[in-house]
């Protein structure tokens, strides 16, 4: 059977920065242990290894205590220490390398969660693209790439990033382009019409000339200059980050800090709108979410194959974008309060980027946690379309 193997082009610059990282990949979520290494695991336990209460060999596990692997020790662990590399887990092993199988194409990327491969991710600053390697595998039972739906979002998501990286407009633009389109997808994939799914594409490639563009911004015009809807609706989504089990450590308290500084102060709306205004104009920072958006699109939309809903995955990138977007206005509020003057460029870029890595490890870290916040952008009406465009445009 030929494969094809799929990474992006910043995959191979990934190199660990070990004790310079500004947090350890040993804590923070729950990591999963493939079958082959639990056998390893069961018969190092026979023998007498003490693994200090770290595997749930029920569910196939390793358990965190206060945050962080009981397996670690001085920075190091003890597995890989003692045993060596053979000793550790797929997911040990690999990360922060991260594989999405469809049968006959493979695709290799980094996860957001790691501190240096978010910079790699959000700091780049050219256009997204990949590198193909064809092989040979064995035969797979079934063949997810085969089906007519997974040509068709893979054109999709390649559409995307092309009308994300049109940077002569407005970000917030762009992703709302991006959503109506999966919506309009959304409703062919419901009624069956996979393989027709090209003609709705096709449309949307109008909205890339000016006149197109004009069209779309006229139709949803009447969600501009929302604000105070957004400071509700804003505040509902980021109490939804709320209501997650808490994974990474001290993340519900971060978030109850930026409700407060946002949503909880005695002006109220008039905090809010000012903090709104004095957190914008950042070119650096656009590019950076824009790179987020990226990154999400990249990594759900083909998994659309499975569930057939592209929808709620492109709901979940402008969730995850806007979450973040609003975290940065509230840690850029808090920084002027605490040392009464402005966060400079280079401090809002860390901040951004240690908001993006930390939500990664909230989210992408734990299965029940995903499944939370896709329930609510399926069920709520916070995200419907409109509700989620007077928040991209507020």
């Amino acid at each position: 059977m030929i494969r094809t193997l799929i990474v992006p082009n910043y995959y191979r610059e990934f190199h660990c920065i070990g004790s310079s990282c500004p947090d350890t990949c040993c804590g923070g979520w729950k990591i999963p242990i493939d079958k082959k290494t639990m056998k390893k695991y069961r018969a190092l336990g026979r023998s007498g290894f003490d693994f200090h209460g770290a595997v749930d060999r029920r569910r196939r596990q390793i358990v965190m205590k206060d945050g962080s692997c009981p397996l670690l020790e001085k920075g190091l662990c003890r597995l890989h220490r003692d045993l060596g590399e053979d000793y550790l887990c797929r997911a040990c092993r690999l990360y922060p390398r991260h594989d999405e199988d469809y049968g006959s194409v493979h695709e290799r990327s980094l996860s957001l969660s790691c501190p240096e491969a978010a910079r790699l991710i959000l700091k780049r600053e050219g256009r997204l693209t990949f590198r193909e390697y064809m092989g040979r595998g064995e035969k797979e039972a079934e063949d997810p790439a085969s089906r007519p739906l997974f040509a068709q979002l893979m054109r999709a998501r390649k559409q995307m990033l092309s009308m994300l990286s049109f940077r002569e407009r407005p970000l917030a633009h762009r992703l709302a382009m991006i959503l109506a389109m999966s919506h309009d997808m959304q409703r062919g994939i419901s009624q069956g019409k996979d393989e027709s799914l090209h003609m709705i594409m096709d449309r949307y490639t109008l909205l890339e000339t000016e006149k197109g563009y004009e069209w779309f911004m006229s139709k949803t015009s009447s969600c501009m200059g929302r604000r105070e809807e957004r400071y509700d609706q804003m505040a509902a989504c980021l109490g939804l980050l709320g209501e997650l089990t808490e994974i990474y450590p001290g993340y519900g308290r971060m978030v109850s800090g930026w409700l407060d500084v946002l949503y909880r102060t005695e002006a109220g709306f008039a905090d809010y709108d000012r903090a709104v205004r004095e957190s914008e104009g950042e070119p650096e920072i656009e590019i950076m979410l824009e790179n987020l958006a990226a990154y999400i699109l990249c990594l759900y939309v083909p998994g659309a194959v499975y569930d057939r809903d592209v929808y709620t995955k492109v709901k979940y990138c402008l969730f995850s974008v806007l979450c973040i977007r609003e975290a940065l206005t509230a840690e850029m509020a808090l920084g002027r309060l605490k040392k009464e003057n402005a966060m400079g460029r280079e401090e809002a870029e860390a901040a951004l980027l240690r908001l993006s890595w930390s939500y990664s490890r909230q989210t992408e870290h734990s299965d029940e946690n995903l499944e939370l916040i896709e329930n609510a952008l399926k069920k709520r009406k916070l995200f419907s379309m409109k509700s989620i465009f007077i928040n991209l445009f507020g």
